[in-house]
Parts: C-alpha cells; sequence; structure tokens
C-alpha cells in the first residue's frame, strides 16, 4: 500500500515506529544474500517439488519477492552469471506458470503477447498493430494517464517499461 500512494504520510510512520518495513521488490533482491535466499528457495521446493512460488508468498514475502525478481532480471540480461549458474545448478524454473489474475495483468499479457509476436517482425509491424488495434492503444494511453497522476505501481510502471516496441509513456496517437 506503501508503494501505492494508498497510505498517508503518517499512516507509514505509524507502521515504521511500530517496526514494520516497506520493501520493493527490487529492495528486497538488492537487500538479501543471494545464498541465503537460495536456501530459503530450496526448502520451499522439496517441500512443494516446484519453484512456482507465489509472489505473495504469505509464510515467506521476501522469498517471493525476491523470485519475481530473479526471474525479472535474467529476463533482461541484468542477472549475475555466477547467481544464473547456480539457480540453473539447481534446475531453476524461470519461467513462472503463475497468472496474476487481477485486471491490469489480464489485459497486460494480452497486449504483451501480441507486441511480442509483431515487434519480431519489426517496427512497422508494431505501428501497424497500434493503428489498427484502438483498444491496445486506449489500453496503454489509460496507463500512461494514470502513472502520470502518481497512480501505477512501480511494478507495473516496470512491467510497462518490459513492453516491446513501444514508448508506453509517450501518447499513442
Amino acid at each position: 500500500l506503501h508503494f501505492q500512494n494508498k497510505l498517508t504520510e503518517e499512516e507509514a510512520a505509524h507502521l515504521t515506529d511500530l517496526g514494520f518495513l516497506f520493501h520493493s521488490f527490487e529492495d528486497v533482491y538488492y537487500e538479501c544474500d543471494f545464498d541465503e535466499m537460495l536456501q530459503k528457495l530450496l526448502v520451499y521446493q522439496q517441500e512443494f517439488q516446484t519453484f512456482q512460488i507465489p509472489k505473495k508468498y504469505e509464510p515467506d514475502p521476501e522469498l517471493g519477492a525476491w523470485v519475481t525478481m530473479l526471474r525479472r532480471l535474467k529476463q533482461k540480461d541484468d542477472l549475475p552469471e555466477e547467481q544464473v549458474s547456480k539457480l540453473d545448478a539447481v534446475d531453476f524454473e524461470w519461467i513462472s506458470t503463475r497468472k496474476c489474475g487481477s485486471s491490469f495483468m489480464t489485459k497486460y499479457r494480452e497486449v504483451l503477447d501480441k507486441l511480442t509476436e509483431v515487434s519480431d517482425v519489426g517496427d512497422a509491424a508494431v505501428v501497424e498493430l497500434l493503428s489498427s488495434d484502438a483498444e491496445i492503444k486506449k489500453w496503454i494511453n489509460a496507463q500512461r494517464q494514470v502513472h502520470a497522476n502518481g497512480k501505477l505501481s512501480e511494478s507495473r510502471v516496470q512491467y510497462m517499461d518490459d513492453l516491446p516496441g513501444v514508448d508506453w509513456r509517450k501518447e499513442l496517437l
């Protein structure tokens, strides 16, 4: 809630005074010890026979956030090779098969699939898609407006930045 600007400064300060820590996924990845988190992940895998850990895993929220960032960083080639090797050695599942059911993520996956398909062909194909599919253009522009109003969460900004072939921060005409 804090990262989504849904708490007042007073509410955030009160929670901080109580010892509550506000961490983004990025904070969790960069502040946690890789080997410690890997051990926690292996315990999870032994118990559940999978690396498909929920992003918001209630028993250990840091672990879910950490795994989410591993996948994101690997996708962008920003994960150190030593960490990739350690995860590959335990057959880590780099692709999450878990699907968030929020309306944002449902539409995001649809837009991502279409943009990925045409971006492989080239920029002209992306332009053509955006000019022929008013629904995609409308959705991307809506996300830009939500962001301009300061209401798009950091994680959703990251998702939008990952859309291929489109600068979502500029209005699509």
